[in-house]
């Protein structure tokens, strides 16, 4: 009850009791001592009152004090990842328990001009606290920073001048707490209770702490310590019952001697090596890295021959460089003020091409158009000019800013074959990276299957192809931007395109010529098979000879059949058109039979790329049997149409074309033995991984996205994950946390001043049950899983 009802309260009573008082001297005689009593209430109202003015005041220099710091510098102050989450939490935490002081004695005028502010300004929302207290344990993953050091405002051996109180490190627990992060939170939590027993905290009580690592020591598999903090907790409230049956609930399981079932993900080799690369350790070995070269390009552009183009090699093979001085400051300036008001949460390509959100890219992202400034065209110009590709089916600028803990974990930049082969421009084969800023600490961007790191350097730009010269995607690119642990990282992407480089090609490698001749090697290729289809001159046969040393194979036909296979890579030609005769939207007066598709799928077979291998065969099979072939026995065909369909994931097709062998060979032993070990296969229910090579294989994402998930934070779930709702300033975890017998609910009236109603309750077999005290039911949706 607030001052104001206590003191209307008083005066109510005291008419009630008085009425017409003038008639009697004794009446009037007690009036007297009303008049007292009354000063008294307004006495405690003022005293609550300075109180809160007291309160309301100190609130008020602090921020006077914090603005005046963050004002010298506004970029450098919220790019410190510390004040960006203690700017967030005062403006969500700390401001609703100003406006709960204030609330006793605030006009309506001013309860409504305080909302007006909150529609026209920037103001957080509970999901940017979330954010930010997640990003902050991202950081403590990657960079291996303990939580007494970022406490204490020391980031990985740098000082900075912020620090974190209790109720803010109680508040990082409460999130990690809530992403299943039970170390964190238990370690986060012990850290408010050594800070709260050090200096008293207006926004936090021992009492909260305590529940928080009663629940964070449990869920962690530390029985007997949640033990220890539900008995220091009854200290202080010896009558909580529900805590007094929490405790009789874990003296049971621990002399039970059950061992607690703690799932933790575990860690990749690609994420480790990220997560050192992101902290500059393991790098490449200096006996590699003394082979990289620095040299001026100017790609026999006439302008570049005037001011060629600084550069650096970060790797060899594939070849990663670094362009120095590859935009100004002006052009950074102008590009960055045009993409402020576009900014939004950058996106990723599902498997079926569609945009999303997801938790493993953090940044802010906008899009530019070549005609939408000039500066935006020089800025494509000079990569046209660098790279020697065209930018006509090149995509439009993207702008990144990643704020604190901002980070894209492990992917390719390149599509999933599916996606390419449906995008009108066909697979991304170039990826240049602009960085737009210095970063402070953090953001570098990392190769972990090449041990490169390289950071980020205003005005340089990062290179690399994700397609080699035949078409074939470069596993090795895939990479991470590390998350920003000091300042603010803008870079830009270009990406550029297959289509419209028929009559160009990468310049990166030193030998030029020989990337053209790559080129070249796959129409050449195609040229003479269809010579050959149609009985060519004998002059064409003599050419072969001629053209071996040209095309550097050792056997003509397995060349050739090399080359239409990376044809239809590179040009997205599927196998029915060319067997037709229609390459690159154009009718050839050529057709291939079933014995073509037989050598096609014999070479792709070899080459390890069952995808094509699986589709040739496919297509011999169904001509030979419509047209049986003299030099081709169908048998053959069968038996690598289905080794090479189970080898790409295709089991049950593997098991068809089985069955198609032995009606033509009943007694054919080895078709037995496949046939029995295929069918094994598909009645365990156990799904085959494919075995692909190149650019065969079906990405698990989509464009640019294809990942996994890497060190902490990265499994942190998106949306709609379970256990994520919070209610009011408490912990909440979801029925399944606690199917081995125990709940928890850490809700809103358990984290009030008013109420501490939390309890583990006794739910057989994983029921929910009611809270004691009347506090409901707890949440028993079923559990969703998080990002892969």
């Amino acid at each position: 009850m607030n001052s104001y009802s206590i003191v209307l309260l008083g005066i109510l009573n005291i008419h009630a009791g008085l009425s017409e008082v003038f008639s009697s001297t004794e009446d009037l005689k007690e009036v007297v001592e009303t008049e007292n009593v009354l000063v008294g209430v307004l006495e405690r109202y003022i005293r609550a009152e300075k109180q809160k003015i007291k309160m309301l005041e100190s609130h008020v220099q602090n921020q006077k004090q914090e603005y005046q710091t963050a004002k010298q510098d506004i970029e450098k102050y919220v790019g410190n990842p510390i004040n960006s989450f203690r700017l967030i939490k005062r403006l969500i935490v700390d401001w609703e328990h100003m406006e709960i002081i204030m609330g006793a004695n605030i006009s309506k005028e001013f309860l409504e001009n305080i909302t007006l502010h909150k529609q026209n300004l920037k103001f957080p929302k509970n999901e940017d606290l979330t954010g930010i207290s997640v990003a902050l344990l991202r950081l403590q993953s990657t960079y291996q920073i303990n939580a007494t050091s970022m406490a204490d405002g020391i980031l990985v051996d740098q000082q900075y001048n912020s620090t974190l109180s209790a109720s803010d490190c109680y508040q990082i627990a409460r999130e990690a707490f809530l992403e299943d992060e039970y170390q964190h939170s238990l370690l986060w939590l012990q850290l408010a209770d050594i800070k709260l027993r050090k200096e008293p905290d207006d926004f936090l009580d021992q009492r909260d702490i305590l529940e928080g690592l009663i629940y964070a020591a449990y869920e962690y598999g530390y029985v007997e310590l949640a033990i220890n903090y539900t008995k220091e907790l009854l200290e202080i409230d010896p009558n909580h019952q529900e805590i007094l049956e929490n405790l009789a609930l874990f003296t049971e399981f621990l002399k039970s001697g059950r061992n607690m079932s703690i799932i933790r993900r575990a860690i990749t080799k690609d994420e480790k090596l990220s997560d050192q690369l992101c902290r500059n350790e393991n790098i490449t070995p200096l006996q590699f890295t003394s082979k990289l070269k620095c040299r001026y390009i100017n790609n026999n552009n006439p302008f570049l021959l005037i001011a060629p183009f600084k550069v650096e090699q970060a790797y060899l093979n594939p070849e990663i460089i670094i362009v120095y001085d590859i935009i100004t400051e002006k052009e950074i300036e102008i590009i960055k003020r045009l993409s402020v008001p576009k900014l939004e949460r950058a996106q990723v390509y599902d498997p079926d091409g569609e945009l999303i959100n997801v938790s493993y890219r953090v940044s802010k992202s906008a899009w530019l158009t070549d005609d939408e400034n000039t500066y935006v065209y020089a800025v494509s110009k000079r990569i046209a000019d660098i790279t020697a590709l065209s930018m006509r089916t090149a995509e439009d600028l993207q702008i990144l800013n990643y704020g604190i803990g901002g980070y894209f974990t492990n992917h390719w930049d390149y599509y999933e074959e599916e996606l390419a082969e449906r995008h009108e421009d066909g697979n991304r084969i170039a990826t240049v990276l602009i960085y737009m800023s210095d970063v402070e600490q953090g953001g570098s961007t990392v190769f972990p299957r090449l041990k490169v790191a390289v950071r980020p350097k205003k005005g340089t730009a990062l290179i690399w192809h994700n397609l080699n010269a035949y078409g074939e995607v470069i596993k090795e690119t895939f990479h991470t931007a590390c998350p920003v642990l000091v300042g603010s990282k803008w870079a830009a992407n270009k990406w550029i395109h297959v289509a419209g480089q028929e009559l160009l090609r990468p310049k990166l490698k030193n030998n030029v010529h020989n990337s053209h001749l790559d080129k070249m090697n796959i129409i050449v290729a195609a040229f003479l098979l269809s010579m050959l289809l149609n009985g060519g001159s004998s002059e064409v046969f003599t050419s072969i000879d001629d053209l071996k040393d040209v095309l550097e194979i050792e056997n003509n036909m397995v060349g050739v059949a090399t080359g239409i296979i990376s044809l239809q890579l590179t040009y997205l030609i599927n196998e029915t058109s060319i067997i037709n005769g229609q390459i690159g939207g154009k009718q050839y007066n050529l057709t291939l039979g079933g014995s073509d598709c037989y050598e096609l799928g014999k070479e792709a077979y070899t080459s390890e790329n069952y995808y094509r291998a699986f589709k040739w065969l496919e297509q011999a099979n169904a001509m030979l049997k419509v047209k049986p072939d003299m030099y081709i026995d169908r048998e053959d065909v069968l038996e690598r149409l289905s080794i090479a369909a189970y080898r790409f994931g295709y089991t049950q097709s593997a098991v068809n074309y089985t069955q198609e062998l032995l009606e033509l060979s009943p007694t054919n032993e080895k078709a037995l033995q496949n046939l029995a070990a295929y069918t094994e296969v598909l009645e365990s229910g156990v799904q085959r991984v494919p075995f692909l090579l190149h650019s065969e294989k079906l990405l698990a994402m989509g464009a640019g996205c294809v990942s996994t998930a890497a060190g902490l934070g990265r499994t942190f779930g998106s949306e709609g994950d379970f256990g994520k709702t919070v209610v009011g300033g408490g912990f909440r975890v979801g029925a399944e946390s606690f199917s081995r017998g125990v709940r928890s609910g850490f809700r809103k009236e358990v984290f009030s001043r008013s109420g501490r109603s939390l309890a583990l309750v006794r739910a057989g077999g994983g029921a929910v049950a009611p809270l004691a005290g009347g506090g409901g039911a707890l949440d028993a949706s079923p559990l969703k899983p998080g990002p892969c």
